[in-house]
């Protein structure tokens, strides 16, 4: 917090506190919010060695208005 510039853009979230169980990735550029979860999927037990260290991460959306604005990015 001492480095120059960061107490202007560090403070805490205004939003209310939820109960969720799921931990989001918040991404913010002008008025444009969106909200994303995310999985990852492994091989339990690959019959190639390649394959063993193999992680596959999908977002998902993690609201209604996340999804709502992210069909309109792709269509554009």
């Amino acid at each position: 917090m001492s480095y120059p510039g960061i107490a202007e853009v560090w403070h805490p979230s205004a939003r209310t506190t939820q109960n969720t169980m799921l931990l989001t990735v918040h991404l913010k550029r002008g008025d444009l919010e969106l909200e994303f979860f995310s999985t990852i999927a492994t091989l339990g037990t690959p019959y190639d060695i390649t394959l063993q260290e193999l992680r596959i991460e999908c977002l998902f959306p993690a609201n209604d208005n996340t999804e709502h604005n992210w069909e309109q990015i792709l269509k554009s």
